[in-house]
C-alpha cells in the first residue's frame, strides 16, 4: 500500500469513527499530523514503532472540568474501533496502540500549548484538516510569543501535565485494554498530581516559593478544589467522599478510577488557565476588539 492510499484510509476511518462525537458538538475540529503525513510519509515506520498522531479539538470553548472529562469518555469509548481499523489498515497484531489522540481545547492551541513542550509545533504547517477533507497542511496558531511562556512557566506545565493525561486517558489497543488504569499508591493521590498541585498553589499565590514542590501542600491544595466543588455534582460528590477516605478520613478508599484521575488534571488546568498572563497577540486582540466595540 503506498503513503497516499494509507492516508486516505486512515482519514476515512477516523471521520467515521468520531462522527458522532462531531455530530453531537463536542468536537469541532480533527487534525492529523507526524511522520505518516511529513515528506510523504518516508520516515513513517509501523514496525518500528511509528504512531498515526491526531489532535481533536474540544467544544465548545466554555467546556469545564467534567465536561472535557465526559467529552474524553466518549472519545476513549470509540478509540478500540479505530485501532481496529488501523491494525487492519498497517496489518498489524494489535499489541500495541497505533493511534495517539490528543483532545484539545481551543485555548492550548491558540496559544500554542503543547504537551511535548514544543513552542512552535501549533504554528508550523504540519496539520491536515480531517473533517473538510484539506488537501494542504495548515498551522493551527498564528503567533509564538516567548514572553508568553517565561511568564506564565509553571502554569503552563499544569497545562501540559492535562493535555498529556488526556492523551494516556483516550489511548487504547484493538482488544479494548486501556493505557491508563486506575491508580492505587502509598499516598492519597500520586506523587506526580500532588507536585503539580504545589506547584500551581505557588504559581497563584497561595504558598510560599519554598513549598512549590512540598506534596503535603499539593495534596491541601487539590483537596481544597475538590471540597470547594464537592455539590457541584454527583461526579464531584463521589471524588470528594473518595479523596476524604484516602486521606486518612471514614469512607471507601478504592482505587482512584480513570475518571477521577483525568477529573483531577481538568480542575488543576481549569485553575491554571484563569491565572495564565494572555500572549501579546492576545492582549491586542482584545484591545482592538474593545476599541471597535466602543466606536459602535
Amino acid at each position: 500500500m503506498n503513503t497516499n492510499e494509507a492516508r486516505n484510509k486512515v482519514h476515512s476511518c477516523v471521520r467515521e469513527t468520531f462522527s458522532q462525537v462531531v455530530e453531537e458538538g463536542q468536537i469541532d475540529a480533527i487534525y492529523a499530523f507526524g511522520s505518516l503525513f511529513d515528506d510523504n510519509g518516508e520516515q513513517f515506520d509501523i514496525a518500528r514503532g511509528s504512531d498515526v498522531d491526531l489532535i481533536l479539538r474540544i467544544t465548545p470553548r466554555t467546556a469545564d472540568a467534567e465536561q472535557r472529562v465526559n467529552i474524553c469518555t466518549r472519545v476513549a469509548a470509540a478509540v478500540p474501533d479505530l485501532e481496529v481499523n488501523l491494525m487492519r489498515i498497517f496489518k498489524t497484531d494489535g499489541t500495541r496502540p497505533i493511534a495517539s489522540i490528543i483532545p484539545t481545547t481551543h485555548f492550548e492551541i491558540e496559544e500554542g500549548i503543547h504537551k511535548g513542550s514544543d513552542q512552535v509545533i501549533f504554528r508550523s504547517p504540519v496539520f491536515y484538516e480531517i473533517l473538510s477533507h484539506a488537501r494542504s497542511p495548515v498551522a493551527l496558531c498564528e503567533h509564538h510569543d516567548a514572553h508568553f511562556f517565561h511568564t506564565n512557566n509553571e502554569l503552563i506545565q499544569i497545562i501540559q501535565a492535562a493535555q498529556s493525561l488526556r492523551n494516556q486517558y483516550v489511548k487504547a489497543r484493538a482488544n479494548g485494554e486501556p493505557q491508563l488504569l486506575p491508580w492505587r499508591g502509598p499516598d492519597p493521590l500520586p506523587k506526580d498530581l500532588m507536585r503539580h498541585g504545589a506547584l500551581l498553589s505557588f504559581a497563584v499565590g497561595e504558598s510560599k516559593q519554598s513549598q512549590r514542590t512540598d506534596i503535603n501542600v499539593g495534596l491541601n491544595f487539590i483537596a481544597s478544589l475538590v471540597y470547594a466543588e464537592r455539590n457541584r455534582s454527583q461526579e464531584f460528590t463521589s471524588l470528594n467522599n473518595w479523596l476524604t477516605a484516602a486521606s486518612g478520613g471514614r469512607g471507601d478508599a478504592s482505587a482512584l478510577s480513570r475518571e477521577h484521575q483525568l477529573l483531577l488534571r481538568e480542575m488543576l488546568f481549569d485553575k491554571a488557565v484563569l491565572h495564565v498572563v494572555p500572549s501579546f497577540e492576545k492582549r491586542m486582540s482584545a484591545a482592538i476588539s474593545g476599541i471597535d466595540k466602543a466606536d459602535d
